[in-house]
């Protein structure tokens, strides 16, 4: 006969009408649940039949804890109630640290002819985990913490969904987070890591803080797609890790794939203070809906992206935006190991506006400054200035003080002419602080050269104070260079 649970006798005066449940011995299939009422333990079920032994314990307590002690692997589970909450007891008492979780194969969360609230579940793993409100019926304050959602460990499972049963009014999900939690790929295509296949009616919140979220196994992987319209779905990460390992490619952080439902779908996303390691062709934001009236605001905020190979920040496809939609990246850093960032396809419109600013690392739309070093109605003359560069005026030295920007490139301007038809005559912009060329302009010929621009160049950029000048040369030792304009361009953040 097996012993009434003694390792869990703390938790009888803090957690009354709790229920423990056990495999006493780790090498034979028989499960058993206790109840905790006062300070008595009573056994409510027991079998073979691991997941309905859990069921049993989800049935027996109104609003309370359900305690699982050791790894056990469950089927689907089913809470249709308000107040249960599923607890590794390992993890919630003893405070270690937990390699192996029990494990809950299939974890559904669905009313069934009321709202319920206040579900929580901690230090549990779930295949896939579906959130189900119907019937008018929402589901409302739910937390996972310091579970392992990771669904690629075993095939046919699709992560986080949502998928409302109906569309009348309150049928939807509310104030639902995720702390601490890792939440990896799914096997199954057209999934993310969170889909909304229907999300219902109503505002849905969805918090992910401090999790670790990662995309692999398949290509063409989300991390969060919606599928189906929603009527206000509103999905927020904070401090959370999102990483795209180098294996797959093409992946898509916020997805919106189709908007189906007649209502106007309100989505928003925010992504702030979060570590973005992207490989392969990745996407931030991509909108493909063809739906009308998609009211949309996007954000990505104080995130440090790491990009290898191809980043692009938005592919926007719809055209049908409700009015003061919006997406923004701000305040962001991206670095560039082996790849490279763009902006991609905006389609920007009335109703849909973007703003990419304040970013290290990548700016669509930079700066632009101009330095004039000479600028004359009738040109000067250089007298045989040599086929290496000289500077033959030093008075048009100018002082720039490169640490007080960011530059991205820089090029010269130039008008000028040569008296001799020889090629490889030409105008630099000199770093006497540094002694080197920051840019130039080559032309041949003796016709005169009005505005001709050098090539952008990134390469020998100061960082600091330095003293820049012009320099000439010539196509022979004898040429001569007349000269009305020459100007510094200056890109930068």
């Amino acid at each position: 006969m097996s012993r009434t649970p003694r390792t869990s006798d703390q938790t009888s005066l803090a957690f009354p009408y709790s229920c423990i449940v056990r495999k006493p011995d780790p090498a034979v299939e028989y499960y058993e649940a206790y109840k905790n009422i006062g300070r008595k333990y009573v056994k409510i079920a027991s079998g073979s039949d691991q997941t309905a032994v859990l069921h049993a314990a989800i049935n027996a307590v109104s609003e309370g804890l359900i305690f699982i002690k050791g790894n056990i692997n469950f089927g689907s589970i089913l809470i249709s109630k308000s107040g249960i909450q599923l607890v590794s007891e390992v993890a919630h008492l003893r405070r270690e640290i937990v390699i192996t979780y029990p494990r809950i194969n299939i974890l559904t969360i669905q009313p069934s002819g009321s709202d319920i609230s206040n579900i929580g579940v901690k230090g549990l793993e779930v295949g896939e985990l579906r959130f189900v409100p119907n019937g008018g019926n929402s589901i409302k304050g739910v937390v996972f913490e310091d579970c392992h959602i990771e669904a690629s460990r075993s095939a046919g499972y699709k992560g986080i969904v949502v998928n409302a049963l109906d569309t009348l009014e309150n049928s939807y999900c509310d104030n639902i987070k995720f702390h601490r939690c890792f939440i990896a790929g799914t096997t199954v295509l057209d999934y993310g890591l969170i889909t909304f296949e229907k999300s219902g009616r109503g505002t849905s919140t969805w918090d992910f803080d401090s999790c670790w979220l990662v995309l692999y196994t398949n290509d063409n992987q989300d991390v969060v797609r919606w599928k189906a319209q929603g009527f206000g779905n509103r999905i927020m990460f904070r401090g959370s890790m999102i990483q795209q390992p180098s294996g797959p490619t093409g992946a898509i952080l916020f997805h919106i794939e189709d908007t189906s439902l007649t209502d106007t779908p309100i989505i928003g996303f925010g992504c702030t203070a979060c570590p973005l390691e992207l490989h392969n062709n990745s996407t931030l934001l991509k909108i493909e809906s063809s739906a009308n009236n998609i009211k949309f605001v996007g954000s990505f905020g104080d995130c440090h992206v790491t990009a290898y190979t191809s980043v692009t920040l938005i592919n926007n496809l719809n055209n049908n935006f409700a009015a003061a939609s919006h997406f923004s990246v701000k305040d962001c850093k991206f670095v560039e190991p082996t790849g490279t960032v763009t902006l991609g396809t905006p389609n920007e419109s009335t109703n849909f506006k973007t703003t990419i600013r304040d970013n290290i690392g990548f700016v669509p739309f930079p700066n632009m400054l101009s330095v004039a070093f000479v600028k004359r109605d009738t040109a000067f003359s250089l007298v045989d200035v040599g086929t290496t560069y000289v500077e033959s005026r030093p008075r048009t030295r100018n002082k720039i003080d490169f640490s007080k920007i960011r530059v991205i490139a820089m090029r010269i301007v130039v008008g000028a002419s040569g008296d001799e038809a020889g090629a490889g005559k030409g105008i630099e912009i000199y770093d006497f602080t540094g002694s080197q060329q920051l840019c130039e302009v080559i032309w041949n010929g003796t016709g005169y050269q009005d505005g001709l621009a050098g090539s952008w160049t990134s390469v020998n950029i100061p960082t600091v104070d330095s003293s820049v000048g012009i320099r000439f040369k010539g196509s022979s030792a004898t040429e001569d260079i007349n000269c009305t304009h020459v100007e510094l361009q200056i890109s930068y953040e």
